[in-house]
C-alpha cells in the first residue's frame, strides 16, 4: 500500500494578491522545511510568526510563494514527511492530520 504523502501537513490561505499562494505547514523547530525548499529551488517568503507550543514538537509556518511553483511546493511537503518520519518523527502524520481536520472544520 502506497501512502500519499504530503496530504495533511500543509493547508492553503484565502489571499488578494494574484498569482501568489499563501499556505501554512507543520515544520520542527529547527526548519527542516527550509533545506528541502532550498534544494527544490522554491523562493518562499515566510509570513507572520510562527506558531508553536511548549509541549508540541513542532511549529506551524506561515509562507508565500509564486503561484507558479505550487506543484513543487507540494512535492516539498511530501518529502517533508517522508524526512520526518525518516527522522524519526513517528507522530508527524497523526499531528498533522488532526490539526488540518480542525482547521478544516473552521
Amino acid at each position: 500500500m502506497q501512502q500519499d504523502y504530503g496530504k495533511f501537513n500543509n493547508f492553503e490561505l484565502t489571499t488578494k494578491l494574484p498569482n501568489t499562494c499563501e499556505y501554512l505547514f507543520v515544520d520542527v523547530p529547527n526548519h527542516r522545511a527550509d533545506q528541502i525548499f532550498i534544494r527544490n529551488q522554491i523562493p518562499v517568503r515566510f509570513r507572520r510568526k510562527e506558531l508553536s507550543s511548549g509541549d508540541s514538537a513542532y511549529v506551524i509556518i506561515f509562507c508565500r510563494f509564486k503561484k507558479k511553483y505550487r506543484s513543487q511546493f507540494l512535492e516539498s511537503m511530501a518529502d517533508l514527511e517522508r524526512c520526518m518520519l525518516i527522522e524519526g518523527h513517528t507522530d508527524y502524520t497523526k499531528f498533522c492530520a488532526e490539526l488540518m481536520k480542525m482547521l478544516e472544520s473552521e
